[in-house]
């Protein structure tokens, strides 16, 4: 019962975050509240595996492909916000206004990977796998 109770609290942010895309189905950010349930479904079903044999290495793996998901959160919003000029005629209300940048940005980590924002679940499931499956 308590993951349920997790995953709603995990719920509550997403939905207030994501409001605007629920609406427009046509937009990816109707299907980006999707892929960020799954991953609050995935963290409510397995929080009790996240402490268990800390320095195992399956664990270790695991929290460094955390790190590396929350590191690509952070910067690549960061420089999305400084490097992209949001373009007018992309003007979409159910996009931040960060996404709505129409300029190639080659700089920081956006010159390792084209998009980073879209490798974080990549590298949170991976994440979450070792951690569920080092029992």
């Amino acid at each position: 019962m308590d993951r349920i109770y997790i995953f709603i609290a995990l719920s509550i942010p997403i939905i207030i975050v994501s409001r605007r895309a629920l609406l427009k189905v046509k937009s990816h950010g109707f299907y980006r509240f999707f892929a960020w349930e799954s991953i609050g479904w995935l963290l409510a079903s397995n929080y009790s595996y996240w402490f268990f044999r800390p320095f195992s290495i399956p664990q270790i793996f695991s929290w460094i492909l955390l790190i590396i998901s929350v590191y690509l959160v952070i910067f690549g919003v960061i420089l999305l916000k400084k490097a992209g000029k949001p373009e007018k005629s992309r003007s979409e209300d159910a996009l931040f206004t960060f996404e709505q940048t129409t300029k190639l940005i080659d700089t920081g980590i956006y010159q390792y990977i084209r998009h980073p924002l879209l490798c974080i679940p990549a590298f949170f499931n991976m994440g979450n796998f070792l951690k569920a499956n080092d029992h």
